[in-house]
């Protein structure tokens, strides 16, 4: 069976012989970990350029409501289908190319024992996702040490004007990845 990049490469009329990566099941941090493998490839390979294309399907984390993980319902109610494709490159040539954004740094980081915040199971009828009552107090204590310790273009310290540019920066990402306020206003005393 063909899969979305066998259709997506006729789609376009690009060689048979193009470099392709497929995905699967990344769920929401799969843009950034694209944005990522897309700036490495295009950097390490002179002259090239990386079309990125993703989409999300959440179909399969449909389900009817639990009275013990009402938390399930968080993940149905926020998110939905979506796709998005986009060009990646190295040094533009600004007379033909007019490029919208400059992505200076990609990182990536794994916060310890956060393999309990979120959890998500193949069901026989769904893929089951569950979040823990205190992610959002565990994604703001442990985003701090991301700023500086892991950041390859900041060797100036923690007082630093580069510094400061990267805490904001990183106050973004929190906004975007940490779960939802409405998990607050919830009862979770059944679920873990």
């Amino acid at each position: 069976m063909p899969r979305a990049d066998y259709q997506l490469t006729n789609l376009l009329g690009l060689r048979p012989s193009v470099k392709r990566l497929m995905m699967y099941q990344q769920g929401c941090f799969a843009g950034s970990t694209v944005f990522r493998l897309a700036k490495d490839l295009a950097k390490n390979n002179t002259g090239a350029c990386v079309l990125v294309v993703c989409s999300e399907i959440t179909v399969v984390t449909f389900c009817g409501p639990s009275d013990t993980h009402l938390d399930s319902l968080v993940g149905q109610a926020l998110f939905s289908d979506g796709a998005i494709a986009m060009i990646v490159g190295v040094d533009p040539d600004v007379f033909v190319e007019r490029p919208l954004f400059q992505l200076v740094s990609a990182a990536q980081t794994i916060l310890s024992d956060s393999d309990v915040v979120k959890t998500m199971y193949h069901k026989s009828e769904h893929i089951a996702h569950f979040v823990a009552k205190d992610a959002n107090n565990y994604c703001a204590s442990g985003v701090g040490g991301c700023r500086v310790d892991n950041n390859p273009h900041d060797e100036s310290g923690p007082e630093s004007e580069a510094s400061s540019h990267t805490s904001c920066w990183n106050g973004v990402l929190i906004e975007l990845h940490s779960p939802p306020r409405l998990l607050g206003y919830a009862d979770y005393s059944s679920s873990s």
